[in-house]
């Protein structure tokens, strides 16, 4: 499959140039960083690590939970107007690219295009890395 249609567990876009040493998920090592992980050789998602550590039973049930907090995460930040991570404030013309981004992972958070909360955590981090720069170059 070429890499312009290899979708990264973080952003959830094309793009990603590494898969886990031991499932079909993929990442853009780009932003290994943001999972924690120090090097890409042998790379493993945070589902595999999961299962390196639980049983297959503990992971069914790990995994209910974690979709349940992920799209609850997803829905309070889609629908709670006080987040100012993803509502423009009234004073605001337009929305940044910022609460855009950050509106769009709680959309799929809510569709449960999150695996598992690492992945999601992840995408956070690299909004908030964003943001972060962009506010430091004005």
């Amino acid at each position: 499959e070429p890499l312009s249609e290899r979708t990264c567990c973080v952003c959830l876009d094309t793009g990603a140039n590494l898969k886990c040493a031991k499932c079909p998920t993929e990442v853009n090592s780009k932003y290994l960083k943001y999972l924690g992980c120090k090097s890409s050789k042998d790379w493993i998602c945070g589902l595999c690590e999961r299962k390196q550590c639980y049983s297959e039973h503990d992971i069914k049930e790990i995994l209910a939970l974690e979709s349940k907090t992920i799209k609850w995460i997803g829905a309070t930040l889609s629908n709670d107007q006080r987040c100012g991570l993803t509502h423009r404030r009234s004073s605001d013309s337009k929305p940044n690219a910022i609460s855009v981004a950050f509106l769009d992972i709680a959309k799929n958070a809510c569709k449960g295009k999150y695996t598992v909360l690492k992945h999601l955590k992840a995408a956070a981090k690299l909004a908030l890395d964003e943001m972060l720069q962009q506010q430091s170059s004005v």
